[in-house]
């Protein structure tokens, strides 16, 4: 069970940050799970899912695939794909 405060999120957090350090989406890497994962996964500019992640954050950003093979990490890489 995780408990935040309403408005609060993986995604928010990350957003607050990079506008406070001048850092744009499209420059921030992230790292997921989980369902709480998602928002952060679709926002980021490149986004992973762990390995043995949910098939909902493997897929979470819309125009991205998950690639089949696992880094060292435990990690699978989700790349932008053509339309």
């Amino acid at each position: 069970m995780e408990i935040t405060a309403a408005g609060v999120s993986k995604a928010s957090a990350r957003v607050w940050l990079a506008h406070v350090r001048g850092v744009r989406a499209c420059d921030v890497v992230a790292f997921g799970d989980s369902g709480n994962s998602i928002g952060m996964l679709r926002w980021a500019g490149m986004a992973y899912a762990m390995g043995n992640g949910t098939e909902e954050a493997k897929v979470a950003a819309v125009g991205r695939r998950v690639e089949r093979q696992r880094w060292r990490c435990d990690c699978v890489p989700v790349h932008d794909v053509e339309r």
